[in-house]
């Protein structure tokens, strides 16, 4: 096959260009599908098409001359960043794209694997990728016959250090200061080894959710409150499962499908709740949910009629938040002042709590 031009690829790619930014959405929308599916939230997901300038200065770039025969011989036309928080994530989402893309292993570079004593901060993983058997004869699939994306997967320490890589960036390590030299090694070893401390920190507390779900499957409440020991406390406990069942019995549905941001946002609220009631560990609010769950469905029912049984979605954090505001005495009114509810449930709450006006005495 004889080689294309240089002009004739920029003419190749003006044409085809379209079909590339097609690539390139078809990419992330299944990387979005897989990662959803193995219930990975990811923290940012970026793509980019090549642009036609840029496309042309490449193959015209100082030392290119005669590397491209043909348009396929270019691999990264189609660019995807996925962005996580930790090492152990981006090792997830790495073999959940090694599972379900075919790999060009030539071409794909993992720099985690890199050992190079004065290389530091940019371990990203790098995939060159097509569909694989399963999926490259689907009808929407066929067009993309012979074309590749680039999948790039790191942390966002390690995106950080990208981005400030390409602000810093020489030539060739050989043209930069030794100064300069010393201090960008000083930065990435840093920023590599504050993703190993996230990482670390991310382990730990795995270990002590899953410490959580063992003494609390015993019946032992004597955690403090936080974030991580509600959470589970709400998914396992007896009484707060049986207050959330009352809540759906009553018509108040849950959130479908459930956001992360969406559950961390509401344990949070929770949680601030709780410490402003001033309850010491997880036992006082198991305690206090024993009380009120009697109570919880007529209180749900009586919410629901009082809105004329309009539809509503609460999560189970905020179905315990609304049962917490019916607490006796002062528990009740700190509650009350710090459940962060408005419109109609603000409104219902003041109703239902609003002090009775004074009696008047009649004069005789």
């Amino acid at each position: 096959m004889l080689s294309a031009s240089i002009e004739e690829l920029d003419i190749e790619y003006a044409k085809r260009y379209s079909l590339y930014q097609s690539l390139t959405t078809n990419v992330e929308n299944l990387i979005r599908t897989l990662l959803e599916s193995a219930d990975i939230e990811v923290l940012r997901i970026e793509t980019r098409t090549k642009s036609l300038d840029s496309f042309s200065s490449k193959i015209r770039r100082e030392g290119k001359d005669g590397k491209y025969k043909k348009l396929g011989d270019i691999i990264d036309l189609s660019g995807i960043r996925v962005i996580w928080y930790c090492m152990e994530d981006v090792n997830r989402i790495c073999e959940i794209i090694y599972n379900n893309f075919h790999i060009d292993k030539k071409n794909s570079t993992d720099k985690r694997k890199t050992n190079a004593p004065d290389q530091f901060g940019y371990l990203s993983v790098h995939y060159i990728v097509s569909h694989d058997a399963r999926r490259k004869n689907l009808p929407e699939n066929k067009q993309f016959t012979g074309m590749k994306a680039e999948i790039q997967i790191r942390t966002v320490l390690q995106h950080a250090w990208a981005v400030l890589d390409r602000r810093f960036r020489y030539n060739s390590p050989d043209e930069i200061p030794l100064a300069v030299k010393r201090k960008l090694f000083r930065i990435g070893a840093q920023l590599e080894g504050a993703d190993e401390d996230l990482s670390d920190v991310e382990a730990k507390l795995k270990a002590l959710r899953e410490n959580y779900e063992k003494v609390f499957a015993a019946g032992a409440y004597k955690e403090e409150i936080n974030r991580d020991s509600i959470a589970v406390f709400i998914d396992k406990s007896a009484a707060a499962l049986a207050i959330v069942g009352d809540a759906r019995a009553s018509g108040i549905q849950a959130y479908e499908p459930v956001r992360r941001d969406v559950l961390e946002r509401s344990v949070l609220l929770l949680v601030r709740m709780l410490k402003s009631m001033r309850l010491d560990s997880v036992d006082d609010l198991n305690q206090l949910l024993q009380k009120l769950q009697p109570r919880a469905l007529d209180i749900f029912k009586e919410y629901m009629n009082y809105r004329s049984n309009k539809p509503l979605t609460i999560s189970n954090y905020g179905v315990i938040r609304l049962i917490l505001c019916f607490s006796d005495g002062d528990l009740g009114v700190r509650a009350r002042n710090n459940s962060g509810f408005g419109g109609a449930l603000a409104e219902f709450l003041n109703a239902k709590f609003r002090p009775a006006p004074p009696k008047v005495k009649q004069e005789k």
